[in-house]
């Protein structure tokens, strides 16, 4: 065990925890389990700190050995992700905003530099001019700065997948695009169209999605910076295209980007359960698709109709929905609620950001890879739809027409079987108004 001193007076924390004193002040008021914050957020905060020593070692604010222990317990924590981990006590539903999670890591980074210097933990005498270092970036500062990084390597990402599905949604709609099909536009209103529209359609909007992931990319690496030795060697550190902003904005930055960042992946997360429900209809329903992968298992399914990855998608989609009204509340609650909310909206962001990629990756690979159209099963829903009675219209009049839809609905049998049935038509009449599949008595008889 170990004592920590402050103002307040001492706290006795044990020698396997390297966050301080004013972590343990804070788990003392509120000590919950919620979601964790983000691997990627803390990493990026531990490498704003990085660059800052780097900075101030070599402008000789530091002495060397001070700034060579920050930056090499910088890279222990980066590299020891599991360390990390269990160190970083604040969750996403402390209060304290980006103060509270800036001194968690603070502490944990001062404590794993001590350890490099051989020196007791909790001794910050030693390492003062790290825990003084909001006179060149305040805590909001810090996250903010990190939160942008982290959000544009992800953006990275997220546009990669977004280009190879756009690909491969293309490829299909055009292979698809001779397929006749029935699609249903809501509850009642149907049309007949061919296969493919419904790929190409999922292509176009995820292509319009990609473009503005791109711009809000270009956005996010508007970074702020005081001092410009810290934004270069963040820039080195990262490998990152970032810009320094240099036009005067309020910092933090207006709620505006982060509610319409959490808005685009929202849409784009809309977009796939719109193409998963309709893909699952497809090929559990109307088996206009052939999908080897649907097969789950027969545990759950002996027929094998299962489709587990476009149901595993609407699930992340759900819980993008969740996210983004979560930003939507955070965001909007009063002044200064970037700052005061920090945690949780960053947590939200990147997690959905995260899990739109992840989405995006599973559609790839499980869903649109190996997938083929049956056409025999798309012709004989397009036979079977009440939509056929369109065509008797010039023959027996609009209202008998409708009624015919409607007794063809209702019995679920083809238009063309209800009309010889009612006798509106003679089977030659018949057969040059419904040419697949050639209907005849003994078609009727058996259905």
């Amino acid at each position: 065990m170990r004592q920590e001193y402050d103002s307040l007076g001492e706290v006795q924390l044990s020698d396997d925890e390297y966050f301080g004193i004013s972590t343990a002040r804070m788990l003392a008021v509120v000590d919950l389990c919620g979601p964790r914050i983000p691997q990627l957020l803390a990493v990026n905060v531990v490498r704003v700190r990085q660059a800052q020593a780097i900075a101030l070692g070599q402008s000789g604010v530091w002495t060397d050995v001070l700034s060579e222990s920050i930056q090499a317990a910088a890279e222990r924590l980066v590299a020891d992700e599991a360390f990390f981990a269990t160190q970083l006590r604040m969750c996403s539903l402390h209060g304290g905003g980006a103060r509270s999670l800036v001194a968690n890591i603070d502490e944990v980074l001062a404590n794993v530099a001590l350890q490099l210097q051989r020196k007791s933990l909790g001794e910050y005498h030693w390492v003062a001019p790290l825990m003084r270092l909001d006179s060149g970036f305040s805590a909001q500062q810090v996250c903010l700065i990190a939160l942008h990084i982290s959000l544009s390597q992800l953006f990275e990402e997220l546009a990669t997948r977004l280009t190879e599905a756009v690909s491969l949604l293309q490829s299909l709609a055009q292979e698809l695009s001779g397929h006749a099909t029935v699609a249903q536009m809501d509850y009642q209103d149907v049309k007949i169209t061919d296969l493919g529209s419904g790929f190409a359609c999922c292509a176009e909007g995820l292509g319009r999605i990609q473009r503005q992931v791109y711009w809000y990319r270009a956005e996010l690496l508007r970074l702020w910076s005081e001092n410009p030795d810290v934004f270069r060697c963040l820039q080195g550190l990262l490998g990152i295209d970032c810009e320094q902003d240099e036009t005067g904005r309020d910092f933090p930055v207006g709620s505006d980007l982060y509610l319409g960042l959490s808005g685009l992946v929202k849409t784009a997360a809309g977009l796939l359960l719109q193409f998963c429900n309709e893909l699952k209809r497809q090929v559990c329903l109307s088996k206009e698709i052939e999908w080897s992968k649907r097969i789950a298992s027969p545990v759950f399914n002996p027929a094998g109709r299962e489709v587990f990855a476009p149901d595993t998608i609407c699930q992340i989609v759900f819980h993008i929905i969740g996210c983004d009204a979560t930003v939507t509340a955070a965001a909007t609650s009063g002044n200064n609620a970037i700052v005061h909310s920090f945690p949780q909206i960053a947590t939200c962001l990147l997690n959905s950001v995260q899990q739109l990629s992840v989405a995006v990756d599973l559609l790839i690979k499980n869903c649109l890879i190996g997938l083929r159209g049956n056409s025999e099963a798309g012709l004989a829903a397009v036979v079977n739809t009440p939509l056929q009675a369109e065509k008797l219209i010039s023959l027996i009049g609009y209202e008998r027409a409708v009624q015919v839809a409607r007794i063809a609905a209702l019995t679920e049998k083809p238009v063309h079987t209800v009309v010889l049935r009612m006798k509106l038509l003679n089977e030659e009449q018949v057969a040059k108004l419904f040419t697949h599949p050639p209907v005849t008595n003994a078609n009727i008889n058996e259905e």
